[in-house]
């Protein structure tokens, strides 16, 4: 049967719940975890976390709550928050967000690469920016004027506006 989330910092029996949520994404495969995109552009993640899919800079497993998503370049306890999102995919074992500028940021597993850093080792548990396409790690260009994402078992899919310049 349904139930409601608990907010974030709750242990069952909550007494408060998630709200505010514009958008939802969630894995069933084999790392089962939930992503939660809020009205205020933060991002909150549960579930499974074996490989630091959840983004809160451990590989606790599992996080029976709601937790926060790490800023980049943040570890564990993170002080910093994403707060800017726009849009929220999970995959396999790896999230990621859309943030409102058309930068994409991924973390999790990255065996096949599925965080995009030109990397196949390390799982990242805290969002990392992905590469531009053709750069290697380290990356010195970013993908940028994304419009949409999605995310498959251990790979990604983005729709990219190109950037026309002005005459």
């Amino acid at each position: 049967a349904p139930v409601r989330v608990c907010a974030p910092g709750q242990t069952a029996p909550c007494t408060r719940f998630l709200h505010g949520v514009k958008a939802i994404a969630a894995n069933g495969l084999s790392g089962a975890h939930s992503l939660a995109l809020r009205r205020n552009s933060t991002v909150l993640a549960w579930g499974d976390n074996s490989v630091g899919e959840v983004g809160d800079g451990t590989t606790t497993t599992p996080r029976t709550t709601p937790v926060r998503v790490c800023a980049p370049g943040q570890a564990a306890p993170c002080s910093h928050f994403l707060h800017d999102g726009s849009a929220i995919a999970a995959g396999a074992f790896h999230s990621l967000v859309l943030r409102k500028a058309g930068t994409v940021l991924a973390w999790g597993a990255n065996g096949q690469g599925e965080v995009g850093d030109g990397t196949t080792t390390t799982p990242r548990t805290t969002p990392v920016r992905v590469c531009a396409p053709g750069q290697t790690h380290p990356c010195t260009r970013f993908l940028h004027h994304v419009r949409a994402i999605a995310a498959g078992g251990d790979h990604n899919l983005v729709v990219v506006q190109p950037h026309r310049p002005h005459h």
